[in-house]
């Protein structure tokens, strides 16, 4: 099978509609994964803001932040978060597909997308991902993605109300030579 047809394409404020619906749409499948989120969060005028910062931030090289696009719609969303330069060039991944998309290789596809992104683009060196143990579809992705399995953190992030423990992987611009 070959791998599917995704783009990463920077999020603008006028995706802030499409953004929002998908988001909505995907609310209760995405929730597992998600930090617990007021019903402000999921407003419309919330997802603006959002965006703007987003715009932002992407435009001065401190995070990106990018609609995954197959066919000709956003399937999900992919960012590169808390990048740091100096010697340590580095930045956190997160992302999402749309439960409709699930099982298609789009979320692989991305993260390798953004990965080439990281390293020729962003002139980044090392690219990490914290997964939660019980999310196996996204230990899948980042396996075939290439990234390396260095370790489990306790109480790595609060999802969903809880602190929950994540397996860090990582990959480096060497790596993905």
């Amino acid at each position: 099978m070959s791998a599917p047809a995704v783009r990463l394409v920077p999020v603008a404020v006028d995706d802030a509609v499409a953004l929002h619906e998908l988001l909505v749409r995907n609310r209760e499948y995405l929730a597992p994964w998600s930090p617990a989120r007021d019903e402000e969060w999921y407003g419309l005028e919330q997802q603006r803001e959002r965006l703007a910062a987003a715009v932002a931030q992407h435009g001065e090289g401190s995070a990106y932040y990018f609609k995954i696009v197959a066919g000709d719609g956003a399937v999900g969303r992919l960012d590169l978060n808390n990048v740091v330069r100096g010697v340590w060039r580095n930045t956190n991944l997160g992302y999402w597909v749309a439960e409709s998309e699930r099982g298609r290789g789009h979320a692989t596809a991305a993260v390798k997308a953004a990965v080439t992104f990281a390293f020729s683009e962003a002139g980044l060196h090392r690219v990490e991902a914290a997964v939660m143990p019980r999310n196996r579809a996204s230990l899948r992705v980042v396996e075939k993605a290439g990234f390396r399995r260095e370790g489990v953190a306790e109480r790595y992030l609060r999802i969903n109300g809880r602190w929950e423990q994540h397996v860090i992987h990582a990959i480096t611009a060497e790596e993905a030579m």
